[in-house]
């Protein structure tokens, strides 16, 4: 009843439906098949509201796949398994594995737990590690707080710790607390129609390095701000043909001139640039731009795509110990298909980017189901 509006005394309305229906989406560990019916009792003044809730099967896992047979690669994967309800009370355990690259890969466990404050919150515990072996290694611990005033507004609170060791050079902590927001106003989650998404956040992070003995008091301690903003449009175009449009900015400043790799964004592969290897960008900036032609049928659409970024990365220091800017643009375009059925969503993409070979896109096979 707590993920419910008070319906008690209430005077049935189309507006109290959409609420209640609403609700019931947001019930983490159940699936709410629509519509809510009314049963009139006795003298018509009153009504019983009944409504199809299933319970989500206890363990659910998703993952998307490839091969890059050129430098080296190999086989690159992100598999998540998500236990839900766990020990009952809403909770929730999620286990991540990822090879992103070659001697690039990632490790997150995550506990949720459902708390009612403001309305169906979440409190969560993350313990994640990335070992990218030529470059850096890092182990983070992330405490967070998700409140949702209104069924399509959530807001967050983290802070977090993390350890960094890169391959060369000193270690050092990185002590971070960041706030976002997110608004969504899309009609469907899984093939949205029409609508539109907004997220943004800020973080501010304090960066010191970890005690040899000889260094000088302050040396290497940065204050330093992240920011990121991402935009979503859906708007049917002609019969079964929707457009989408997606913008987003990604920022990092730092008194660093030549900040460590572990502090850069990366960007390429699914979600970004679709048309290049995973996380073959490492930028302080990025202005992103994507947009997508989608046939809509039932279960699922076919698409078309072209994404593009302008990026912007600081250069190693030359003879002289300057540190240059390069300004790039790049962008990819490519096709694909998502295919529903019940729990089971199928997502295949093939993408290229200039000056790629026809016969030689990059693919991407990302699957996700319940047992």
């Amino acid at each position: 009843d707590r993920y419910l509006p008070p319906v008690d005394e209430q005077l049935l309305s189309s507006r109290l439906l959409r609420q209640i229906e609403r609700a019931l989406r947001r019930i983490p560990f159940v699936s709410f098949q629509p519509p809510v019916g009314v049963r009139p009792r006795p003298g018509l003044t009153e009504a019983d509201l009944v409504v199809n809730l299933r319970e989500l099967p206890p363990v659910q896992v998703s993952g998307a796949g490839g091969y890059v047979p050129d430098d080296g690669v190999g086989l690159v994967w992100q598999l998540q398994a998500r236990l839900t309800n766990l020990f009952g009370g809403g909770r929730e355990v999620r286990l991540r594995s990822a090879r992103v690259q070659s001697g690039r890969s990632q490790l997150a466990l995550a506990f949720r737990q459902p708390v009612f404050l403001l309305g169906p919150d979440i409190w969560s515990l993350d313990i994640a590690s990335r070992d990218y072996r030529d470059d850096f290694s890092e182990f983070q611990v992330t405490g967070a707080y998700r409140a949702e005033p209104t069924p399509h507004l959530n807001t967050s609170l983290e802070l977090s710790w993390a350890r960094i060791q890169p391959a060369l050079g000193n270690g050092y902590a990185r002590f971070m607390a960041r706030f976002a927001f997110a608004h969504t106003g899309l009609d469907d989650t899984l093939n949205p129609s029409r609508g539109f998404r907004t997220e943004a956040g800020i973080a501010f992070a304090y960066r010191r390095p970890f005690s040899t003995g000889r260094d000088e008091p302050g040396a290497g301690v940065f204050t330093e701000t992240r920011d990121r903003v991402s935009i979503e449009f859906m708007q049917p175009l002609a019969g079964p043909l929707v457009g989408r449009l997606g913008i987003g900015w990604l920022g990092y400043e730092s008194g660093d001139s030549l900040p460590p790799l572990s502090e850069l964004y990366y960007l390429g592969g699914p979600g970004s640039l679709r048309g290049y290897r995973n996380e073959q960008f490492a930028v302080r900036r990025a202005g992103l731009v994507g947009a997508e032609l989608r046939w809509r049928f039932a279960e699922g659409y076919f698409f078309v795509f072209y994404d593009g970024a302008y990026l912007n990365r600081p250069v190693a220091a030359d003879a002289d110990g300057a540190v240059s800017t390069e300004q790039l643009y790049r962008d990819s375009y490519g096709g694909g298909f998502r295919l529903l059925g019940g729990r089971q969503v199928v997502t295949v993409s093939f993408g290229w980017h200039r000056g790629a070979p026809l016969d030689q896109p990059r693919m991407a096979i990302a699957l996700s189901s319940g047992l």
